[in-house]
C-alpha cells in the first residue's frame, strides 16, 4: 500500500511551520532560535519525500517508519541541541507532529503539494548516472563555456532575466502534459542538510532564478536544462529548437552574459 496523501499532508505541515519559523528568523535580523525550527521542518520534509512512492504493510507499518525517521538528524544543529530553549522547541513541534501522524486516517484525501520524491540508494546512483553520461553534468557544469559532451547537440543559453517572462512557455516543452522530470545539482538539502538529492519533481520545483547549481532532464534524457547561480539559464537537446522559436524576440540576447563585452 502506498501512502502518498498521508506523506504529502505530514509535507504541507512542515512547510507551513517553515515558513513560520523562517519569517521570525528574518524578523529577528536573522539570529535566534527559530533557526533551529527551520532546520528541522527541512529534515523532516527530506525524510517524508524519500518516503513517496514507497509501499507499506499497512497503516502501522507506515506510521512506526515515520516515527523511527522523527528523532533521526543530520545536521550538527539538532544533532546536539545548542541549549535547552532550542530542546524543547524541537521538542513541541515533534509532538505535534507526531499527534498529526497519529490523527491521519488510512483514507486521506488527496492533498494538493508540488510533487518532489527524493531518490535514494540505485535508484538515484543510476539517475545520476544518466546525468553524467548522456550530458557529462556536475553541480559546477558552465555552459557558456562550452562544456556539451555531445559535439554535436545544438545549446542555447541566456541570462536568468530573459528566461523569465517565457517560462511557463519554456516549461510545457520541457514537462509536457504534466510529464516529471529528474533533478540533481546543489539544493539546500545539498548544503544545509548535507544529503544528496536526486529527485523526481513536477514543473513547480524549477525556477529560471533559484540561486544554485541544478539541472532537470526529461526521463529519457534527450532534453536538459541547467540554471547556475550565475544566473544563467542553459538548453541543450532535442528541444533547443523550439526553444529558440520561444525566444526568438530575444535573440540579441542569446549566448550573452550580464559581462559580455
Amino acid at each position: 500500500m502506498r501512502f502518498n496523501n498521508q506523506i504529502n499532508l505530514l509535507r504541507r505541515h512542515c512547510d507551513e511551520r517553515g515558513k513560520v519559523a523562517r519569517q521570525k528568523y528574518a524578523e529577528a535580523g536573522n539570529r535566534g532560535v527559530s533557526y533551529v525550527l527551520y532546520l528541522w521542518t527541512a529534515e523532516m520534509t527530506y525524510k517524508l519525500e524519500t518516503l513517496l512512492e514507497r509501499d507499506f504493510l499497512n497503516q502501522e507499518h507506515f506510521t512506526d517508519v515515520v516515527l523511527s525517521l522523527v528523532a533521526e538528524h543530520y545536521t550538527p544543529g539538532l544533532k546536539k541541541l545548542p541549549n535547552l530553549l532550542t530542546e524543547k522547541l524541537i521538542e513541541r513541534e515533534e509532538q505535534a507532529f507526531v499527534s498529526l501522524l497519529k490523527s491521519l486516517p488510512s483514507d486521506c484525501p488527496d492533498v494538493s503539494v508540488p510533487y518532489r520524491w527524493i531518490l535514494l540508494g540505485d535508484e538515484a546512483e543510476a539517475v545520476k548516472a544518466r546525468f553524467e553520461d548522456v550530458w557529462d553534468y556536475c553541480p559546477y557544469w558552465y555552459p557558456l563555456r562550452g562544456d556539451w559532451t555531445p559535439a554535436n547537440t545544438e545549446c542555447l543559453f541566456v541570462m536568468d532575466e530573459v528566461a523569465e517572462p517565457y517560462w511557463e512557455a519554456i516549461l510545457d516543452l520541457l514537462c509536457p502534459n504534466g510529464e516529471r522530470v529528474y533533478t540533481t545539482g546543489e539544493h539546500a538539502y545539498s548544503y544545509w542538510l548535507d544529503r544528496p538529492y536526486v529527485a523526481e519533481v513536477d514543473r513547480t520545483y524549477i525556477s529560471p532564478c533559484d540561486g544554485s547549481e541544478s539541472a532537470y532532464a526529461d526521463k529519457g534524457f534527450t532534453r536538459i536544462l541547467s540554471i547556475s547561480h550565475e544566473q544563467t539559464v542553459a538548453f541543450a537537446g532535442d528541444w533547443v529548437p523550439a526553444v529558440k522559436q520561444i525566444l526568438a524576440g530575444e535573440r540579441e540576447r542569446w549566448n550573452k552574459t550580464f559581462w559580455s563585452d
